[in-house]
């Protein structure tokens, strides 16, 4: 057999000693469309941590966002203010929630949009309590 034809055996072969090392790791079993059971490496560490801290990120700031815009600027820094002279973890929580140009953007840009969620929201929770104490 010339090399030339065995190249491609080859390269499945290393293709399918890649999978098995991977699939040392962990697999999941899918199921193909035609039926067929297979067992699939896990998708790879970095990229899932990497997702997961900046969905976190995103989810901070938006929060953030939401509570300036329900607090207003002048309620929102007297709590931050309050934070800071407290103990230790409440000291770290108020520079974490401190405004940054990131959080102050998203609030001049989106704040109409924030205000009319918030209004939605005030009248939909006031729907649910009233519902449940069975006053509708």
């Amino acid at each position: 057999m010339s090399y030339h034809a065995s190249r491609p055996f080859g390269r499945r072969l290393s293709r399918i000693e890649r999978k098995h090392r991977r699939l040392a790791k962990g697999g999941v079993t899918v199921l193909r469309p035609d039926g067929l059971m297979v067992l699939q490496p896990r998708r790879g560490g970095f990229s899932r941590v990497a997702t997961f801290l900046a969905l976190a990120f995103a989810a901070l700031i938006a929060f953030k966002a939401v509570v300036y815009a329900m607090d207003g600027p002048i309620s929102y820094q007297v709590r931050v203010d309050r934070r800071a002279a407290g103990t230790g973890p409440e000291a770290v929580a108020a520079k974490v929630m401190e405004m940054d140009p990131l959080t102050q953007a998203i609030v001049e840009h989106g704040g109409p949009y924030l205000d009319r969620g918030m209004q939605i929201w005030r009248e939909f929770r006031l729907t649910l309590i009233a519902e449940h104490w069975g006053r509708v």
